[in-house]
């Protein structure tokens, strides 16, 4: 029990600077006041009390270093999945731009203002319309070299030079098609008859985006180029 005069006295002010390269100076200060100014330091369990002030105080310490360690480890994290994202976007931009991109599952591309898809014979575009079309107002013109599909009235949705020489007697649209039983969205079908019925296109008109021509052939598990001459040297 602290004496009667410790219990009595008035709260004293300590005044003193931390040296952080000598920080047992700065206790030894700290036990010298509270020796001056009470009896604690006497008491029989001193030691045992302040053991137990240090146990506590390294254990707020270590849980404050813990959450710091924990807060950067997050930081870090964040930071690593905003860099994938920032990375995914910029590939994305690259091929979405000027570059070749990645072929639809019809081993063509979608496009804003119409898709295409293709085999080695033939090339199937299609061209979304308003509901509520009719096949007489489709303006369609197929040359040797060069296609020009458009509503009458309005401006081109495809007017270029094709990707390769077609045959023009054998390319023809279908009447127009639903796109799904879902909506009432039509869509104008092209078949397009390719002259040369062994190579890929890379587009459907020159001048618009180009697929990637050997993801092309390894996503859609078509033979290579090389293969396609090997197969057609065994037959002269």
């Amino acid at each position: 029990m602290p004496s009667a005069a410790a219990t009595a006295a008035k709260p004293a002010s300590f005044t003193a600077s931390l040296d952080p390269a000598n920080p047992v100076g700065f206790l030894e200060k700290v036990f010298d006041f509270i020796a001056e100014e009470s009896d604690f330091l006497v008491k029989e369990n001193v030691d045992k009390e302040v053991a137990a002030i240090v146990r506590v105080v390294k254990g707020k310490s270590k849980e404050k270093a813990e959450e710091e360690a924990q807060k950067a480890e997050n930081k870090t994290e964040v930071e690593k999945q905003a860099m994938e994202v920032h990375k995914k976007e910029d590939v994305k931009d690259e091929e979405t731009s000027s570059g070749p991109r990645v072929p639809n599952k019809g081993n063509g591309l979608d496009l804003e203002n119409y898709s295409w898809t293709q085999t080695l014979e033939e090339v199937t575009v299609s061209v979304p319309v308003p509901s509520g079309t009719s096949s007489r107002f489709v303006v369609f013109d197929i040359k040797k070299n060069r296609l020009k599909v458009r509503l009458e009235g309005q401006p081109p949705v495809i007017d270029g030079e094709l990707f390769q020489a077609v045959k023009p007697e054998e390319c023809y649209f279908d009447e127009l098609v639903e796109e799904n039983e879902t909506d009432d969205n039509l869509s104008i079908s092209i078949i397009v008859t390719k002259r040369n019925q062994m190579e890929y296109w890379e587009s459907l008109v020159k001048g618009d985006p180009a697929i990637v021509p050997q993801k092309l052939v390894n996503m859609m598990g078509l033979p290579s180029y090389d293969e396609l001459d090997k197969a057609m040297s065994k037959y002269p």
